[in-house]
């Protein structure tokens, strides 16, 4: 059983890091001999005169580390654009189902094919199919030129707001 009040206890933390640098962060980290966590999604980019396929962070801006409170200041010697994400003054720690479900995204996710992507509209109701939002119902307040879409979702209640790409909804 493992002791989460002792500081030499590793437990798994959210870093805030410049976005682009997600990837570089956390090799840094690993180098320093810490675990690190960094889901992705494959994404297939389209320019002028070709399509290539890219490893993308899932989560812009964020990655896990997994260090003890003794050892969380040798974290900035891989970086300054980084911080410790907090909430009300503690640390976000994640739970052991979240690792698990990060280390499974961390290898990769491959966005499913989807052919209704001319039908999704303003107003339509969508699922998402892959992703942090798997299985929640949306509906589409707008569509980016990106193709991302503007989601409004309904969590336990209330109302949450998600950008989501399209590759990753089907119509219901």
């Amino acid at each position: 059983m493992m002791n989460h009040t002792d500081p030499q206890t590793p437990r798994w933390h959210v870093l805030t890091v410049k976005k682009g640098c997600e990837k570089q962060v956390t090799r840094d980290l690993r180098a320093l001999g810490f675990d690190t966590l960094i889901p992705f999604r494959r994404v297939i980019r389209q320019w002028s005169d070709r399509r290539k396929r890219l490893d993308e962070p899932l989560f812009r801006g964020y990655a896990f580390v997994c260090v003890s409170e003794a050892r969380r200041s040798e974290v900035f010697a891989a970086g300054k654009n980084m911080a410790f994400l907090r909430h009300e003054g503690r640390p976000c720690l994640l739970r052991d189902a979240e690792v698990e479900l990060l280390r499974h995204w961390s290898q990769g996710i491959d966005p499913p094919e989807t052919d209704s992507y001319g039908q999704l509209r303003p107003g339509s109701l969508v699922e998402i199919v892959e992703g942090a939002f798997l299985g929640y119902r949306g509906i589409i307040r707008a569509v980016d030129n990106d193709n991302r879409l503007r989601l409004e979702l309904l969590f336990t209640g209330s109302l949450s707001l998600a950008t989501v790409e399209h590759t990753l909804v089907k119509l219901i």
